[in-house]
């Protein structure tokens, strides 16, 4: 894992070179985990700064510039496809902000070499009305509490927020709601005088948004170094003064994530070389390496969360998760003890839609 880091912070800018030249196994292996992560566009940087020496074997260095090329052209389809849902939605009367996606370009350096699965979309209005227009296109698979499925374009997952995010803890959840809200009624007027493109987040809501959203990972998915880079960029877009600061710490700590800041920041630190003038609030040891952890965690630990699935046992996953999550009660007691109360909440909502 020691040279995946190298690897990652000389794609980044925050180191020049390898300690010492990897091999052509080592060089597969990075391969694998850049893919795996997410991450193989982003880390095709680091070929473009390499001394020669260091530089892949000639087979891995085909494949990944292979990969970029690939990378390139899906993310000119995707901002196609970001227009084209942009103004179909505006045709039907509703404001739109695209979520992450797209709307990161304006921190990367090289926004096409960013991986983007999915096309995440912020409606303006009320959750009933959202859903009877998506329905009148196409019947969504499933209606969450904070987005349903559109899925209307070959290829290409869509999703269509009411919210940008959530938080299992309902205090925490109100909080975020009424922030994340007070921003849309800010921006949403704004939107129906662009008449190309898209409306993209901006920093000031990113930088807790993000963080919420890398909570989620965390809690609910798999940690992986894509949304952790994400934020890196973000970050590191500009430096933000200590007002700017101050005000993004007092809304992430009012959604109970200032412990999970102060880890995310050691990761971003003390892992990937982040200049400490980017930093939002000092880095914890503790929650930072609690999160390190996670990022290299084997996928099969991960199992217990769908066993049973195929057999509908309920049950049998709901106890497993809630197990599982237990060792994130150190570190996230409110939101972890709140979780059974949110499973539930989620499970009753998707048989209700079923009906």
């Amino acid at each position: 894992m020691d040279r995946f880091i190298e690897l990652i912070r000389i794609a980044l800018g925050t180191q020049k070179e390898f300690q010492s030249t990897p091999t052509a196994d080592e060089w597969n292996s990075l391969y694998a985990l850049a893919n795996r992560h997410g991450i193989g566009g982003i880390l095709f940087q680091a070929l473009t700064v390499l001394p020669k020496e260091q530089m892949p074997p000639a087979d891995i260095t085909a494949d990944w510039f292979t990969l970029a090329n690939q990378m390139q052209e899906d993310y000119a389809i995707k901002s196609r496809q970001v227009d084209y849902v942009t103004r179909t939605f505006r045709k039907y009367g509703f404001n739109t902000i695209i979520l992450k996606g797209q709307s990161l370009s304006q921190y990367f350096p090289q926004p096409s070499l960013r991986q983007s699965s999915d096309i995440d979309v912020w409606v303006e209005g009320t959750k009933d009305a959202i859903v009877r227009y998506v329905s009148s296109v196409k019947k969504p698979d499933t209606v969450l509490y904070h987005h349903c499925d559109f899925n209307v374009i070959s290829g290409t997952s869509i999703e269509v927020h009411f919210t940008p995010s959530f938080f299992a803890n309902p205090f925490a959840n109100r909080r975020f709601q009424s922030w994340s809200s007070k921003y849309g009624k800010r921006v949403f007027p704004r939107c129906a005088d662009i008449h190309e493109g898209f409306n993209a987040t901006s920093p000031d809501f990113d930088v807790p948004y993000l963080l919420a959203h890398l909570f989620r990972h965390v809690v609910d998915e798999e940690l992986e170094f894509k949304p952790v880079i994400d934020y890196f960029y973000v970050l590191t877009h500009r430096v933000l003064t200590d007002g700017e600061k101050r005000a993004c710490m007092t809304s992430i700590r009012s959604f109970g994530m200032g412990g999970f800041a102060s880890g995310v920041m050691y990761i971003l630190h003390h892992l990937l070389g982040m200049d400490g003038r980017y930093l939002l609030c000092p880095p914890s040891r503790r929650h930072g390496e609690a999160l390190v952890r996670e990022l290299f965690r084997p996928h099969r630990d991960r199992g217990c969360l769908t066993q049973g699935k195929a057999h509908g046992d309920h049950l049998r996953r709901f106890v497993m998760r809630q197990c599982n999550l237990l060792r994130f009660l150190p570190y996230y007691p409110l939101e972890i003890l709140w979780m059974p109360y949110w499973t539930i909440k989620i499970f009753l909502l998707l048989r209700r839609n079923k009906k």
